[in-house]
């Protein structure tokens, strides 16, 4: 279809979607409101021009929009009402500009749930997003502020939103791409979920938060929406309905993080705390379970169109007699407290208290720590301790993922029992613990693992490490998996991580778990939220502690960030993310590509071409305990796969740095012949043909590694000084002062013969 030009093309275009149109005033040259208060309106070219709540009921007709828009392009604006009355279209509303979060919020939103889908988008005049979305029919939208979090309004039943190509008093048009309208995913639903369809009530609900980001008003709103968002997650997870139990130990830290206390009262005193949560509780699994929720029949219609059946063995079990009383008692809406419910309460409570670790300060005086310390123990050498948590942070197609397919099987077919082993070497270091490995890569296919594992072992080695080599090929397996997700503002391990906690405990002996890559698994904001970094670390923590593995976790670099890496602090400054992401870690390692004139020498030792990533360099740039930090030099093998090739590269180094006799002596003589003839040279880089290290990388064969490091030696040990040249010119250079003995060179390095 054509895009419309004029108003009333634009108007008969969403009439056409399904919208009901209404006019809406718009602003003159000036951005003033063509309405009767004129410069004093606060809602310039924002409000509807008729009464139009009666179009939240019925649509107007052609013959209605051709007197509102024929001809008028300059007297109204294009209004479109959402909800039911519009083919249950609704709008979320993006606030952009100085000070507003709401495109964060989205991003935020999105890592913690799904992507939305590709659908129709209209950009505001003042620069925010309309996102439109369709939602089933009979399902209530709700018109509220900050409904799907900070900055983010929803537009539903009883609202309505300005529409391209209206006018903004900024001066600037709405516009809109004409992309069909999405069903809206069952995340979003659930947000967005109201009361009855057709409620008159439009009036725009505003939460507010205390400065913890806790909810100090709407708590009942907050805790009926967590309530049906697990009850929501837990069935699309596992096809089946949550216990009262399992909603009470899933949904209940989430709603007493996200709210406050007033006045001094607990949550409980203030008929806001457990007790109320478990009646509410057990009354939304009774709705949910005669099919009065719709949000979970809408899910349940979509995944038995899937084929996925539901699961009666799992989850919601009648046979239990405290949901069948629950049933009973609620079956006609009210909210006793039955005694079921009661001892549901004291359950919940319990479980909170054992949840609580208590610190007792007196079992940590300084005593306890007498006697000769726990030598460190590696998984490799010097390099990764046995028992932590780090992360691996490479730029994009150095080859990390490979490197850590490589460590994973080495640690799998390493005994450690057998004197007669030779122990494999990986990232530098000896390998010194074999066991069980596991490797999660959300990058690579079963074929892609199955190319790659050819590459680097024999069919002998395959079979040998069969049992303790684990390698799970996610696009192929589940696809994505959240191990800690952001929800509702909260961020919290997920039913997958406490998945994989257990069955690493069941398989005993773990000495190794790898997570590739970490954006995959994390679905909260590690980049720029330290709350979530912190969650994160304090889960892979937990797995570290409760099973003894050591656990890496591959990471990007910045792409911002890569070039000119020297030293290893310019590496950890390059990793992507927040400064937490780095601090949780107890050790991180980071990898990059050498390029310029850094990457010359090494590939000349190794006969590696140049500028093709040949030479990777990797070090610990942050670690809690005492750890080889020496920069290593990686050199690509004829599989791709990264080999330590550091020797090499030192040895080639130290034979550039030395200095022949006769590079000496031709140095020293040029220096006093410029001194002479009063054009000195000189130390700094920016004098030009003045610069002595430029003269002897351009006149005697030395690298400018060698030549400075030369320099910068003759200087220290006083063969060489800067002086005045004159009292006249004020020029200062570089002067003899005396020549090395052969003896002094000999025993300074500086001779090589």
């Amino acid at each position: 279809m054509e895009k419309p030009n004029t108003l009333l093309e634009w108007a008969r275009y969403y009439a056409g979607l399904g919208f009901s149109v209404i006019p809406v005033y718009t602003v003159d040259d000036s951005g003033i409101c063509t309405c009767k208060k004129k410069e004093e309106c606060k809602n310039a070219g924002k409000h509807p021009a008729i009464n139009w709540q009666r179009f939240t009921k019925r649509k107007a007709d052609d013959d209605q929009l051709l007197v509102w828009f024929d001809g008028m392009e300059h007297s109204h604006n294009v209004g479109l009402v959402t909800g039911s009355v519009s083919n249950n279209i609704f709008v979320i509303d993006v606030d952009t500009g100085q000070g507003k979060t709401g495109l964060e919020t989205l991003d935020q939103v999105q890592m913690a749930h799904d992507d939305l889908p590709i659908t129709a988008t209209a950009k505001t005049g003042s620069g925010g997003k309309h996102i439109f979305l369709r939602a089933p029919n009979g399902f209530h939208v709700k018109t509220d502020t900050n409904l799907i979090g900070r900055g983010i309004d929803v537009r539903g039943e009883g609202g309505f939103v300005v529409a391209a190509p209206s006018r903004h008093a900024s001066g600037n048009r709405y516009t809109y791409d004409m992309d069909d309208i999405a069903d809206a995913p069952n995340w979003v639903l659930a947000m967005v979920e109201g009361g009855v369809t057709g409620s008159s009530d439009t009036h725009l609900q505003s939460t507010t938060t205390n400065p913890f980001g806790q909810y100090d008003d709407g708590r009942e709103a907050v805790m009926m929406k967590t309530i049906v968002s697990t009850i929501l997650s837990y069935y699309e997870s596992t096809a089946s309905m949550p216990t009262l139990d399992d909603l009470i130990e899933h949904g209940w830290p989430l709603y007493e993080m996200r709210v406050a206390t007033r006045n001094g009262r607990t949550l409980e005193e203030d008929g806001r705390g457990i007790s109320a949560f478990t009646e509410k509780a057990a009354y939304q699994l009774a709705r949910a379970k005669r099919g009065d929720l719709d949000t979970l029949n809408h899910v349940r219609s979509k995944m038995e169109a899937m084929g996925i059946k539901e699961n009666a063995s799992g989850g919601y079990d009648e046979s239990k007699e405290t949901e069948q009383e629950i049933d009973d008692d609620y079956a006609d809406g009210s909210v006793q407290t039955v005694k079921v419910l009661r001892e549901a309460v004291r359950m919940a409570q319990d479980t909170e208290e054992r949840r609580q670790t208590r610190l007792h300060l007196e079992d940590w005086h300084v005593g306890r720590f007498k006697g000769e310390p726990p030598e460190m123990e590696y998984l490799v050498e010097g390099i990764f301790p046995s028992g932590v948590p780090a992360l691996l942070a490479a730029s994009g197609g150095i080859g990390k993922s490979f490197a850590l397919l490589d460590l994973a099987l080495k640690v799998a077919l390493f005994k450690g029992d057998d004197p007669f082993e030779v122990a494999p070497f990986a990232f530098g270091g000896r390998i010194t613990k074999g066991g069980k490995v596991v490797f999660l890569t959300a990058e690579d296919s079963a074929d892609s693992v199955h190319r790659r594992l050819a590459q680097i072992s024999t069919r002998d080695e395959l079979e040998s490490a069969s049992e303790n080599l684990v390698v799970v090929p996610l696009p192929d397996a589940t696809g994505a998996i959240a191990l800690i997700n952001e929800g509702m503002g909260v961020v919290s391990m997920t039913e997958h991580y406490h998945d994989l906690m257990d069955q690493l405990l069941n398989m005993g002996d773990v000495a190794l778990v790898i997570i590739d890559p970490l954006q995959a698994f994390c679905w909260a904001d590690v980049n720029a939220d330290p709350k979530a970094a912190q969650v994160w670390w304090t889960a892979m923590s937990s797995i570290c502690a409760k099973t003894g593995a050591t656990l890496i976790v591959a990471h990007h670099m910045r792409k911002d960030g890569l070039r000119g890496i020297t030293v290893a602090e310019e590496a950890r400054e390059a990793i992507r993310g927040s400064t937490a992401l780095v601090d949780g870690a107890r050790l991180v390692y980071a990898m990059w590509a050498i390029s310029g004139d850094a990457e010359i020498g090494p590939c000349k030792a190794l006969a590696l071409p140049l500028n093709k990533q040949s030479i990777v360099c990797g070090c610990v740039v942050k670690a809690n305990d005492l750890i080889d930090r020496d920069v290593r030099y990686y050199g690509r093998g004829n599989n791709g796969l990264l080999e330590d090739r550091t020797a090499e590269v030192e040895s080639a180094r130290r034979r550039e740095d030395e200095v022949s006799q006769e590079q000496i002596d031709k140095t020293f003589a040029e220096i006093e012949l410029r001194w002479n003839r009063e054009n000195p040279f000189s130390n700094a880089s920016q004098t030009g043909d003045r610069y002595l290290v430029r003269w002897m990388t351009e006149n005697i064969g030395m690298t400018k590694r060698a030549a400075n490091k030369a320099m910068c030696e003759w200087i220290d040990h006083g063969y060489i000084t800067i002086e005045m040249l004159s009292g006249n010119t004020k020029k200062k250079g570089l002067c003899v002062m005396h020549t090395p003995t052969s003896e002094i060179k000999e025993e300074r390095g500086f001779v090589n013969d």
